[in-house]
């Protein structure tokens, strides 16, 4: 028999996570109370709000002062931005309007492979667009999709909305953890075609992979940006 070695918080963490990924608990929808849950799993309420402290933490639920706990939407406004951390010179959040170029499907080259623990023959949905706001193009990215992860995905290029968290309240996954990594590079023609930008530029490459709750890598988003009356916030908790 194998033991499970997680803190006990965790196993009733991933219980509830059950509960939100067979739908049970829909967006949106108010869950029960602690206590209502603790009873119900047979742990104690103090287990039991650090269960919940761990989903809040993981962005599937959020709590509402006096008026209890919720799933979150999140294709909803609480969590359609979740992955996008540029913001106004001022701090306050940026909603660009985004734009696919091109789409297209195949077998995962050997980047797809190792940032999406994918087998040479799997496939992959491709995307380029660019975010836009005020007419000024803020980023362009190159987005990869582990079709596997969103079974039926490849059959339907045209019509994919290329937003993580649209993909995941549509296809039934439960976001985990993203990885993002920030370096700078000089663009390729290409880009600096779409930033209207000098080619050679040095821009802020921005390589983000988004992970199911799970621990399965979902999606590979690679893009560039020169920050044009912009900055990229990181809060550190």
């Amino acid at each position: 028999m194998q033991l499970n070695r997680q803190p006990l918080y965790c196993q009733v963490a991933n219980e509830l996570v059950g509960f939100i990924s067979k739908g049970a608990w829909k967006p949106g929808e108010v869950i029960p109370n602690e206590i209502d849950l603790a009873r119900k799993l047979g742990v104690s309420t103090g287990t039991m709000r650090k269960a919940l402290d761990k989903l809040e933490a993981s962005h599937l639920i959020i709590r509402r002062q006096g008026r209890g706990t919720f799933v979150l939407d999140q294709a909803g406004f609480d969590g359609r931005h979740r992955f996008d951390l540029m913001r106004f010179a001022d701090g306050s959040s940026i909603h660009p309007m985004c734009e696919t170029l091109d789409e297209s499907v195949g077998v995962a080259s050997k980047e797809e492979c190792k940032e999406l623990s994918l087998d040479e023959k799997d496939r992959v949905l491709r995307a380029a667009r660019v975010k836009t706001h005020d007419g000024c193009t803020l980023v362009y990215e190159d987005i990869s999709i582990a079709a596997k992860r969103f079974p039926g995905i490849d059959r339907e290029v045209g019509l994919v909305d290329y937003l993580v968290t649209s993909l995941a309240q549509k296809y039934g996954v439960i976001l985990g953890q993203a990885i993002e990594q920030l370096s700078l590079c000089e663009v390729s023609d290409k880009v600096a075609d779409v930033l209207s930008i000098p080619v050679r530029s040095v821009v802020l490459r921005l390589q983000l992979v988004v992970y199911s709750f799970s621990g399965e890598p979902l999606m590979l988003r690679t893009g560039f940006s020169h920050l044009p009356n912009a900055k990229y916030v990181v809060k550190i908790e």
